[in-house]
């Protein structure tokens, strides 16, 4: 299971508040982290376990804020009732080989462009544009693990070039797409130049 929390939205707010003031301590952030994995090792992941790990990460603050690795599949969401936000997030990933608007995106789900903003914030606790970087990133982690280069990965999921997927994965997560597939398990093709 993969759960990202973004600083910028509820969840990782509440998160940074609880391991202040040692927000530069790698130790702090894995002690914080230790009650999760209990939760995540306890069942089968799904929605439920990956918001019950975010809720004990952050001391119960925030519930519903897991923008868990397959969670909305077959377009049954956070309400359950297959609702213009679990048609939004269904429909990004087949978007990501090109720019994703969110004024194309609401017109495809029939809300205004304010409206599905909103519901991006409140239902899953981050921004649409951090959700859309999310997805890029599960796209390139995608084609890497079926053996694509970053580069082919980067330009699959939408990003200009491999410098820009690695500046994106910097930020999000501080290391290296390189890096995050090594500590994935999955080992990203060498180019090979001619001899």
């Amino acid at each position: 299971m993969t759960v990202y929390i973004d600083s910028a939205g509820r969840a990782g707010r509440a998160l940074s508040a609880r391991v202040q003031p040692e927000r530069d301590n790698v130790g702090a952030w894995t002690e914080a982290a230790r009650p999760a994995l209990a939760v995540v090792e306890e069942a089968t992941p799904d929605l439920q376990i990956a918001e019950r790990a975010v809720a004990t990460l952050t001391g119960g603050a925030v519930a519903g804020d897991a923008a868990a690795d397959g969670a909305w599949s077959g377009g049954r969401g956070p309400g359950g009732r297959g609702d213009a936000l679990d048609r939004a997030v269904t429909l990004l990933p087949q978007l990501t080989g090109g720019p994703i608007r969110l004024p194309e995106v609401a017109a495809a789900v029939s809300l205004s462009p304010s409206r599905l903003r909103h519901l991006f914030s409140e239902r899953l606790g981050l921004p649409f544009t951090a959700y859309v970087r999310w997805v890029r990133l599960r796209a390139t982690m995608h084609t890497v693990r079926e053996g694509g280069t970053l580069t082919q990965a980067a330009h699959a999921a939408g990003f200009t070039d491999s410098a820009h997927l690695t500046r994106v994965c910097r930020a999000m997560f501080g290391i290296t797409p390189t890096q995050a597939a090594r500590a994935a398990g999955w080992h990203p093709p060498r180019h090979r130049h001619p001899r």
